[in-house]
């Protein structure tokens, strides 16, 4: 009996090879749609953040579709995950990881900070 594994329209290639080799069949039916949730910016920025916490790739695309960077400069940003880093470095910041992605591991990192 096959295994399924269900996933969405952007699975790789090369993942798509490595489930299909290892004896799974790939199903495309995705499961969960993400979609931006709009804000006012003003809701943000008239709090003058010292950190900003994101936790997804997603939640950097749709943050800054929204934010501009110049505006949260002065902000410091965390980001739970290492695909998050990446996402935020790829927006041109330097992000804060913590060694832990829990909440003992962001006290942990922050404690660092006065």
């Amino acid at each position: 009996m096959p295994i399924r594994v269900f996933f969405s329209k952007k699975l790789t290639k090369n993942r798509k090879r490595k489930l299909l080799e290892a004896g799974f069949e790939p199903v495309d039916i995705p499961l969960i749609r993400t979609e931006p949730v709009h804000f006012d910016r003003s809701s943000v920025l008239r709090f003058f953040p010292d950190f900003i916490l994101l936790s997804s790739r997603n939640g950097v695309r749709y943050f800054f579709s929204e934010v501009r960077f110049e505006d949260v400069s002065g902000a410091g940003f965390i980001a739970v995950g290492s695909s998050t880093a990446d996402e935020l470095i790829k927006a041109g910041v330097k992000p804060l990881v913590p060694d832990k992605f829990s909440g003992e591991g962001l006290i942990d990192s922050l404690s660092k900070f006065d």
